[in-house]
C-alpha cells in the first residue's frame, strides 16, 4: 500500500507474477482510504484531505 496507489499496484503486479496468491493492492492508496474510511489515519501520516 502506498500514499496514492501507483507504487503498490506495480508491487502487486510483480508479486502475482512471482505466484503470490493474495497480493492484493487497495485501489486509491492511503489518502483515498483515509477519506473514505478513516479520516484518523491521515492525521497520523501528516495528509490534508484532498
Amino acid at each position: 500500500m502506498c500514499w496514492g496507489e501507483g507504487l503498490s499496484q506495480n508491487i502487486t503486479t510483480l508479486l502475482v507474477k512471482k505466484g503470490f496468491k493474495n497480493a492484493r493492492n487497495l485501489e486509491g492508496g492511503m489518502v483515498k482510504w483515509g477519506n473514505e474510511i478513516d479520516e484518523n489515519m491521515l492525521k497520523c501520516i501528516g495528509e490534508k484531505n484532498t
